[in-house]
């Protein structure tokens, strides 16, 4: 993993914000050729995703835009892995010691798709332009992290850098917890 100094990191949060926000804005719809108007792409899978989970994903998405604009770099990289975990936990369907265990070797990504290695099975998940694809919210956290190799979830350490340790099934269970609570409550 590269390091770098933190003045860097902190010109580089700024220039991963407009990344990070246009990934979880609406998509623009076109009406008529005299209007154009913003609304969220609906795609059939994205209707079955409960509501803790789109609240979550969506408060996690307002934590990323504050923490960018305040230039918190150690806050971005936190809420950029909790809303890429929360997002991949769901679609995948996975034990929590599974997603503990994940390396960056076990996933590998294209344009188009997702594969990755959970539990020993292999699994594809297409990628798509809705603000709650799994693909797109891992793939700005590897981008964010610049993890090439070792543990995906890991603790973020105040001085912008991550430690060498995955998180534990406990610390991911717990942001689930809180990050589905503090979505229901507005916090």
């Amino acid at each position: 993993m590269k390091r770098h100094a933190p003045h860097s990191r902190r010109k580089c949060a700024s220039a991963d914000l407009t990344r990070v926000s246009s990934s979880l804005s609406p998509a623009p719809v076109s009406g008529d050729a005299s209007t154009t108007t913003t609304a969220p792409e609906i795609a059939l899978w994205e209707i079955a995703i409960p509501p803790s989970i789109r609240a979550a994903a969506d408060w996690l998405g307002d934590q990323i835009a504050a923490a960018a604009a305040q230039n918190d770099f150690p806050a971005l990289l936190r809420f950029t892995r909790d809303r890429a975990f929360v997002l991949l936990n769901y679609f995948c369907i996975t034990d929590l010691a599974e997603v503990s265990r994940l390396r960056r070797t076990d996933i590998a990504l294209d344009a188009a798709a997702m594969t990755i290695v959970l539990g020993g099975q292999r699994r594809a998940l297409p990628s798509n332009t809705s603000r709650f694809c799994p693909v797109a919210a891992l793939r700005i956290w590897l981008s964010l992290s610049e993890i090439r190799d070792g543990p995906i979830f890991r603790r973020v350490k105040g001085n912008h850098q991550l430690s060498a340790e995955p998180l534990s099934p406990g610390e991911l269970k717990n942001i689930f917890r809180q990050s589905t609570l503090l979505a229901k409550t507005g916090d």
